[in-house]
């Protein structure tokens, strides 16, 4: 594994992995202004175990982790095509970071360790969100972290802003889908402490964004 950069570094050598000038210029604002990979790589900081990124896009999170010197391997797995390739070629060098086209909703191969769920769950149906949260929680190791960072449901102007952004991204083609439906921090807690998860965080995760964020982080018993 590459050797650790100082963060200031790795915000701004990142992006430069990116042949596809529209992800360069994603990774770089998204870098500068997001503050989920810095929470991620905090909450990741003393494990080893592999990871799994569900919903990886085009390998930010791995990218970034990696960069900062986090020891774990990381699959990342997109039902994006486009977004996988664009991974793939910005880690040709990073031998522990690999990716697969997967949709989250067929099985995905078995895995033991970390897992990371970033912006993924408004983009199913209840039903289809906790079956997907049930079988994170089956990939978990004993200490393992599963982290989610999600938008959740609400009144306020931050949520209204959420959901406008999310349909955005779909009409812009970012993404291939527009969002369906968010969770409440209730269902998160009582789905997944039911498989026997125990919730070690659940905190509002913002940043300079003007979101309804939360990140919530769960051990595996």
């Amino acid at each position: 594994m590459p050797a650790a950069v100082a963060y200031a570094q790795a915000i701004n050598c990142i992006p430069l992995r990116y042949a596809d000038r529209y992800h360069r210029n994603y990774a770089t604002w998204k870098l500068r202004l997001d503050p989920v990979y810095e929470a991620v790589e905090l909450a990741l900081r003393d494990t080893r175990l592999p990871t799994l990124d569900l919903g990886c896009g085009i390998g930010l999170l791995a990218q970034y982790l990696s960069t900062r010197g986090i020891q774990t391997t990381i699959h990342g797995l997109d039902f994006d095509a486009k977004k996988i390739a664009s991974a793939r070629e910005a880690s040709a060098d990073h031998d522990a970071l690999s990716f697969s086209v997967t949709d989250l909703r067929q099985p995905w191969p078995q895995h033991q360790g970390n897992v990371t769920l970033l912006d993924v769950l408004q983009y199913l149906a209840p039903t289809e969100r906790a079956a997907l949260l049930e079988r994170a929680a089956q990939c978990m190791a004993p200490n393992g972290l599963l982290i989610i960072r999600t938008g959740l449901a609400g009144q306020g102007w931050r949520f209204r802003t959420t959901k406008l952004i999310d349909s955005l991204a779909k009409l812009l083609f970012w993404m291939k889908s527009g969002p369906i439906s968010y969770p409440t921090a209730m269902e998160l807690e009582t789905l997944l402490q039911a498989q026997g998860l125990t919730l070690k965080s659940n905190e509002p995760l913002n940043g300079k964004m003007p979101f309804n964020n939360h990140l919530f982080v769960f051990r595996g018993e």
